[in-house]
């Protein structure tokens, strides 16, 4: 994964990047450890501004998208990035449930549309992670995964109807299908 540069409008080093994410990237044994790391090793430098527990609608008041003073913002003023990693998702598996939902997809919609328009204004690509497998099942026999999998198929279709070039989208789930939840 290399960041192009094409497109950006930003103030910042083209050599810096902010990775924003939940648990799959707060803390060193994740990619929010490690992809710091690797971006180090090519030259270029990565923020990460994580917390475990937080998505984009669980956890929406960490985050605090709406506000011109939230955490991202700041994040985004701090760093000046020519590109933002979004590793969020997952924790909202259990809100977005089985996906059939249109009141619950509208505010999802809402929600990614404001956080790409706020990224957006800081001129810096876009690049969306969406939510790794998961191998646990709930008590009631319910893969977890399905319900990721929800998540996945809102993000694909909500943030490919941006239009191309707003904000590339990614399925983590080949790259992490062999790892424990």
């Amino acid at each position: 994964l290399t960041p192009s540069l094409d497109g950006y409008t930003g103030d910042g080093d083209p050599r810096v990047g902010l990775l924003i994410g939940d648990s799959q990237s707060d803390g060193n044994g994740t990619l929010g450890g490690y992809l710091p790391k690797e971006f180090t090793a090519a030259g270029l430098t990565l923020e990460v501004e994580a917390k475990y527990g937080k998505g984009l609608h669980i956890g929406r008041e960490h985050w605090d998208i709406k506000n011109p003073e939230g955490r991202i913002q700041k994040a985004l003023a701090r760093v000046k990035p020519s590109f933002v990693i979004v590793e969020l998702g997952g924790n909202d598996s259990y809100w977005v449930g089985n996906g059939s939902s249109a009141s619950k997809k509208a505010t999802y919609k809402k929600t990614l549309e404001t956080w790409i328009t706020t990224l957006k204004a800081s001129g810096a690509q876009i690049l969306w992670f969406g939510p790794s497998n998961a191998t646990a099942v709930s008590d009631q026999g319910v893969a977890y995964d399905s319900l990721r999998q929800n998540v996945r198929n809102w993000q694909r279709e909500i943030l490919g109807s941006l239009g191309t070039g707003t904000v590339q989208w990614f399925d983590t789930v080949p790259y992490t299908k062999e790892l424990a939840m």
